[in-house]
């Protein structure tokens, strides 16, 4: 074999690996953390004040802090609720008898779908907008209000990579998120 067509061979191959380098680096997914791809500004979520976010494409209202804690001074102060399925449901059931939420929404557990328009998002680690939701957990799933096919496991969403499934034991202790659907 000729030197010219090893050369040609080796510039073909060099041109080739190049080309896979080059759509490599135009591919439109970007390995961001959402902290970075949040800091731009691209929230679809707007603060209203008082802990509450909006969310207009889905009309839901989300608390900014976890189920248990206190949103004060833009931070969640206090602990979330880590507890059962069961206490769960109870504890956010008292937490707005109490008036400990927000006033005039509809506080509840958010269901699967719910959850998936937050981690509906082209970053990780957590998949969330963690400008708006500061003292997310990210290795934990968040209990659903949604109902599992059985009746000893509850529904639940990791926020840390978006993650649900419906066969997380009851008496496992998780958080959760509250959302109101509609209202002012």
């Amino acid at each position: 074999m000729s030197s010219d067509s090893n050369k040609m061979r080796r510039c073909t191959f060099v041109i080739a690996v190049m080309a896979v380098f080059a759509s490599a680096c135009s591919d439109q997914s970007v390995d961001l953390t959402c902290a970075e791809h949040f800091a731009t500004g691209t929230s679809s979520l707007s603060k209203l004040g008082n802990g509450i976010a909006y969310d207009p494409g889905n009309n839901l209202h989300w608390y900014q802090c976890n189920a248990g804690q206190q949103y004060k001074n833009q931070q969640c102060t206090g602990d979330a609720l880590n507890v059962s399925f069961n206490a769960t449901t109870i504890a956010v059931g008292d937490l707005v008898a109490e008036e400990k939420l927000p006033p005039n929404l509809n506080w509840r557990m958010p269901t699967q779908d719910e959850y998936a328009t937050l981690t509906d998002v082209p970053c990780h680690s957590p998949m969330v907008d963690v400008g708006v939701f500061p003292d997310v957990k990210p290795e934990t799933f968040y209990w659903s209000g949604s109902d599992s096919n059985n009746a000893d496991f509850a529904c639940g969403t990791r926020l840390k990579d978006g993650r649900q499934q419906c066969r997380i034991s009851r008496s496992s202790f998780n958080p959760t998120m509250l959302v109101a659907a509609g209202g002012d």
